[in-house]
C-alpha cells in the first residue's frame, strides 16, 4: 500500500496528492501546480538536514540551492564536529554558511566555536570550517575623546550630540545620548547609525561614511535604536560589531524583519565598492561584512509600539508611529539622572505626510510634550514639495491617464523606485488603479534583488487585512517577477514588447535598472518616470535636467531621446507646513532641527519660530550644524 502512494518524481512515501493517475508529494505537487511541470527531481525539503560524508581526517557537508539540488561548493569540518552539526540544516548565503536557531540566523563558525564574536578564516577559504582554520578576532577598541566641557552647571545633565552627517545634510543619521551616572560615568545610547548618500565618487562617499563610523564610541554603547529601515538611517549599523560593540540593538517588530535583507544588501554593495576602490589603489577596508550583519542581528531585541518599555533602572522608552514607511517610528527616551529627575527626550527620525499617506503604514501620531525634541527638516523650503492632499490626488489621477495613454500609443515605460517602501507603494497604486480595467493587459515587470526580497518580508510582517491585500497585490496577473540578472537582460532587450518596468534604484544609479535604462534612454518611443528625489550627481538628476542631452551610464555616453515624466508628490516625508504645525503642538523648551541641507534651514528655522510664537509656543528652535551639535538637557 505504501508503494502505491510514492511520489512519481522523487519516490517519497505517503504522497497522496494526485494528478491524473500519478501521485505527488507536497513539494512536487506545488511545483507542478505552479509551473505546469516539476522543476526538481529530489526529495529534499528546505528544512532537511545536510548530507554528511566522513573522509579520512575530515567531514564533508553538502550544500543545496533553492531547488534543493546539490551545489558544487561543499563545507569541510573536523571529524569531532560531526555530531554537533548532524541533524541541522545549514545554507550558503552568498559567502556565509548559516543556520537558524530560535529565530536567529547563526553563522556556522560561531556555532562551532560557541562564540558571538567575529571569527576569521585563516587561509581565506570561507568553506573550510576546521578549527585550526578558525580564529576569533580581537575586537578593536575605539575610545572616543571626550569633547564635552563639564562644569558645575552641566554636571548632572544629559548630553545629546549629533555625530552623524545629519547635523548638516539629509543623510547619515547618528545621534549620541550620554546619561550621567552616580559614579561619574555615562550610559551611552546611539540613535540610528545611517549611511551617507550624497552621490559623490566612491572614495569620497567611503570617507564620509568612515568619518561617521569613527565618531562612535562603539565599545561604550549600551543600546542603539533603529527607528526605520531606510539606508541613510541604518546603513552603518553593522560597523558597530567590528569595533567593539557589546550592547543591544533595539527596534520594533517590523523593522527587525526589514533590517536583515537591507543590511546584507548594503554589505554586498559596500564590499563591491571596496574592491573597485582598491583596484584604483586606494587601499581601503570594508566598514562591515555580511558576517557582521548576522552578528548584529543576533543582538537585536524587538518591542511593540505605543507602550513604555523598561530597559534598565536608568532607561525606558516608547515607540510612537511616525507615518513615514512601514515600521517607521518616533522615539521617546525616559532617562533618569543622578538627581532622580526623569528627562523625556523626543526623536522624530523621518516623519510622514498626512497629504500622502502610504499603504500599510500606521498614521503619524503627535507627541505633545518633552524636555527636548529633535525634528527632521528634510523639506525645509516652503516652495518645495506639495501643500495638500488634493494636490497629491490630482497628480495620481493625471498619472493614471498618462500611463494608459503612453501604453496605448505603444510606448514602454520605465519607473525607477527605491526598493524599500517606494516599490511597494507604486505596486499598490498600479494594482488599485488598473486591476478592474479590462483593457489593461500590459505586463508589469518587477526587477531588483532587494525589492523582491522586501516584497516577501512585507508578506511576513503585515497582518490580517493588510497581509491579504498585499498577497492579492503580489499575485496580480500583470506583475511579472524577474528572478535573475540574465532574465533582466533578456526583458530589457525585447524590442517589440510594450511593457511597464518597475525597477530599483530610485535615482537610476546602480543595479538592474541600468539594463533597462540603457535601452530606454536613447529610444524616442520610450518613457522614463522619475517619482522620487534625484540628488545632484546621480543619473536621475541628469535625466531630470532639460539642459543635459547626454547621460553617462557605467562609463558610456547615451543620448537622451526618450520622454521624461517627473512626479512631484510621491515623497513620504512630512511637508514644511505640516512639520511646523506638529512643532507648534509640542510643549518643549528646545527643538533641534536636523536632516536638513544648508541652503534653506536657517530661513526655515526663522519661519518655524515665528509661527510658534503666533501659537503661543515659546520653544527655542536651533539648527544643528558642525559648530552647534552638542546639547545639555
Amino acid at each position: 500500500m505504501g508503494e502505491k502512494y510514492r511520489c512519481c518524481i522523487c519516490g517519497r512515501e505517503n504522497s497522496r496528492k494526485r494528478i491524473s493517475k500519478d501521485y505527488y508529494c507536497e513539494k512536487h505537487y506545488s511545483e507542478y501546480m505552479k509551473y505546469g511541470f516539476c522543476i526538481s527531481d529530489n526529495d529534499r525539503l528546505p528544512d532537511d538536514p545536510n548530507m554528511l560524508y566522513r573522509h579520512d581526517g575530515y567531514v564533508e557537508m553538502f550544500l543545496y540551492d533553492n531547488l534543493q539540488e546539490e551545489l558544487d561548493e561543499t563545507v569541510i569540518l573536523d571529524l569531532d564536529d560531526y555530531d554537533k552539526v548532524k541533524g541541522i540544516r545549514f545554507d550558503l548565503n552568498r559567502k556565509c554558511v548559516t543556520t537558524k536557531i530560535n529565530g536567529n540566523i547563526i553563522l556556522l563558525q560561531n556555532y562551532l566555536l560557541d562564540s558571538n564574536e567575529r571569527i576569521e578564516f585563516i587561509n581565506g577559504d570561507y568553506l573550510d570550517f576546521r578549527k585550526d582554520n578558525l580564529r576569533i578576532i580581537k575586537k578593536k577598541v575605539k575610545t572616543k575623546k571626550n569633547p564635552y566641557i563639564i562644569n558645575k552647571k552641566n554636571k548632572n545633565k544629559i548630553i545629546i550630540e549629533v555625530i552623524g552627517k545629519n547635523r548638516h545634510q539629509v543623510t547619515g543619521s547618528a545621534t549620541l545620548v550620554s546619561i550621567p551616572l552616580k559614579d561619574g560615568g555615562y550610559k551611552k545610547i546611539l540613535i540610528e547609525l545611517g549611511g551617507s548618500q550624497t552621490n559623490k565618487d566612491l572614495y569620497t562617499e567611503y570617507l564620509n561614511n568612515k568619518e561617521i563610523v569613527d565618531c562612535v564610541p562603539h565599545n561604550e554603547i549600551d543600546y542603539v535604536f533603529a527607528l526605520h529601515s531606510h539606508f541613510d538611517h541604518i546603513g552603518n549599523l553593522p560597523s558597530l560589531i567590528r569595533n567593539g560593540f557589546h550592547g543591544k540593538l533595539i527596534c520594533n517588530k517590523p523593522n527587525e524583519k526589514l533590517l536583515l535583507p537591507i543590511l546584507v544588501d548594503g554589505a554586498y554593495i559596500g564590499n563591491k565598492n571596496v574592491r573597485s576602490m582598491n583596484n584604483k589603489k586606494h587601499h581601503v577596508e570594508p566598514l562591515y561584512t555580511e558576517e557582521d550583519v548576522y552578528l548584529l542581528m543576533n543582538r537585536c531585541e524587538s518591542y511593540s509600539m505605543n507602550e513604555i518599555h523598561k530597559l534598565d533602572d536608568i532607561v525606558s522608552f516608547q515607540f510612537v508611529p511616525a507615518g513615514h514607511i512601514l515600521g517607521s517610528c518616533q522615539l521617546l527616551l525616559y532617562c533618569k539622572t543622578p538627581t532622580g529627575q526623569i528627562k523625556k527626550l523626543h526623536f522624530t527620525s523621518d516623519l510622514g505626510s498626512d497629504y500622502n499617506r502610504q499603504p500599510f503604514v500606521l498614521n503619524r501620531e503627535t507627541v505633545t510634550s518633552s524636555n527636548f525634541s529633535m525634528f527632521e527638516a528634510t523639506y525645509n523650503d516652503m516652495n518645495r514639495g506639495f501643500t495638500s492632499k488634493k494636490e497629491c490626488d490630482k497628480e495620481r489621477e493625471e498619472f493614471k491617464y498618462f500611463i494608459k495613454k503612453e501604453l496605448s500609443n505603444k510606448r514602454s515605460i520605465l519607473i525607477g523606485v527605491f526598493a524599500q517602501a517606494r516599490q511597494q507603494s507604486m505596486m499598490e497604486f498600479l494594482y488599485r488603479t488598473f486591476k478592474d480595467d479590462k483593457d489593461f493587459n500590459y505586463p508589469i515587470y518587477i526587477d531588483g534583488v532587494l525589492g523582491s526580497e522586501l516584497n516577501n518580508v512585507y508578506l511576513n510582517v503585515l497582518e490580517n487585512e493588510d497581509k491579504e491585500y498585499w498577497r492579492e497585490i503580489m499575485n496580480w496577473k500583470q506583475f511579472k517577477y524577474i528572478t535573475s540578472y540574465e532574465k533582466s537582460l533578456e526583458v530589457a532587450t525585447r524590442k517589440d514588447e510594450i511593457k511597464l518596468v518597475l525597477s530599483s534604484s530610485g535615482m537610476f544609479s546602480n543595479g538592474r535598472i541600468l539594463n533597462h535604462l540603457c535601452k530606454f534612454v536613447e529610444n524616442p518611443k520610450c518613457t522614463i518616470v522619475l517619482c522620487g528625489y534625484q540628488a545632484e550627481g546621480c543619473i536621475g538628476h541628469e535625466l531630470m535636467r532639460e539642459d543635459i542631452n547626454v547621460v553617462n551610464i557605467e562609463g558610456m555616453e547615451y543620448k537622451k531621446r526618450c520622454k521624461i515624466y517627473q512626479m512631484k508628490t510621491w515623497s513620504s516625508h512630512i511637508m514644511p507646513i505640516e512639520n511646523i504645525k506638529y512643532m507648534s503642538q509640542i510643549n518643549t523648551p528646545l527643538i533641534v532641527l536636523n536632516h536638513s541641507d544648508e541652503d534653506n534651514k536657517y530661513k526655515f528655522r526663522d519661519i518655524v519660530e515665528e509661527e510658534l510664537r503666533k501659537r503661543n509656543n515659546c520653544a527655542k528652535v536651533i539648527c544643528a550644524n558642525n559648530d552647534n551639535n552638542i546639547f545639555f538637557i
